[in-house]
This record gives C-alpha cells, structure tokens and sequence, in this order.
C-alpha cells in the first residue's frame, strides 16, 4: 500500500491534503505522480518537486530538470556579443572600401574573372560617366 510505504496512515482521510517534505506538492498530488511524499526532490536533480512540475519537467528523471536562468542569460549575452561583432564587422568593411572610394576588394576580384573570360571588366558609374565623356 502506497501511504505505508512512504510513511503515511491509511486510517487518516486528512493527510492526503498535507504536505509534509514541503516541495509545493500535496500528498495525493504526490500519489498521483508516484513520487516520494517525504521527499523534496524525488530524483535528486536539485530542483522540488513541485517546482519541477510547474516548470513541465518529470520529477522522477533526473536528466529532465527546469533550464537555469544562468543559462538563459549566457546564451542572450553570446547572441548579443555576436550581434555587435557582426555589426563592427560590416562598419570596418564600410570604412575600409567604401567610405574612402576604394573599389571593393570582392568587384576587383570579379574584374579579374571577367578579364581572364575575355568579357569586359566591370566599371564603376564614375568610370562610364569618364569613358562617355572623352
């Protein structure tokens, strides 16, 4: 029987309504979920039983516990620190080719592609607008 077996009376109606590990889950919630009603947390994870099932995870499987907060804060602050690399990455680009009126390293490649195909090479605007003026 399951109350003898985890330390409770069977000839008391009332203590299915107590909670006496205090994990947040009553006796008969405990029955029902077949998890140790004298125990806070039945699978040893590190988390209550009843915080577990709040949070949807199994409070009999220790591999299936809430995920940290810490954790969630890391992966935000990689996706951000990721964000602002990407960012000063392109602002560099912009710096170095652009904002300078050098030709773009990947358009001086492709001139090189073309030349060798024996196609014209690629003009900026400001090369036709030269070429159609003399």
């Amino acid at each position: 029987m399951w109350e003898l077996r985890n330390g409770l009376d069977p000839l008391n109606p009332t203590d299915k309504l107590l909670d006496p590990d205090n994990d947040g889950l009553s006796n008969f919630k405990e029955f029902t979920l077949d998890t140790n009603p004298l125990k806070e947390d039945t699978d040893d994870d590190g988390y209550a039983d009843g915080v577990e099932i709040e949070k949807g995870t199994d409070p009999n499987d220790s591999e299936d516990h809430p995920t940290s907060v810490l954790f969630i804060m890391f992966m935000f602050f990689l996706i951000i620190v990721f964000i602002g690399a990407l960012g000063m990455a392109i602002y560099y680009y912009y710096v170095e080719y652009y904002s300078k009126g050098m030709v773009n390293p990947f358009e001086k490649h492709r001139e090189n592609i073309e030349h060798k195909l024996g196609q014209t090479p690629y003009q900026t605007p400001q090369q036709k607008m030269q070429k159609i003026a003399s």
